[in-house]
């Protein structure tokens, strides 16, 4: 995968995770557990594309 789709990702987990510590300051727990799930699911995707990047050279 390109730099952009990686600093796509990169960005996605950082939003998430604004948006998960605002949700659950506002009282919102049930958006920002959906907000964790998000942080979650691009992490295990940015670990999965630097293995596979690892595993090509």
């Amino acid at each position: 995968m390109n730099d952009t789709g990686k600093g796509f990702i990169n960005l996605s987990a950082l939003v998430a995770i604004f948006f998960s510590g605002l949700s659950f300051g506002m009282g919102h727990l049930y958006i920002g557990f959906g907000f964790v799930f998000w942080f979650a699911l691009s992490t295990v995707v940015l670990v999965g594309i630097r293995k596979d990047e690892e595993e090509l050279k």
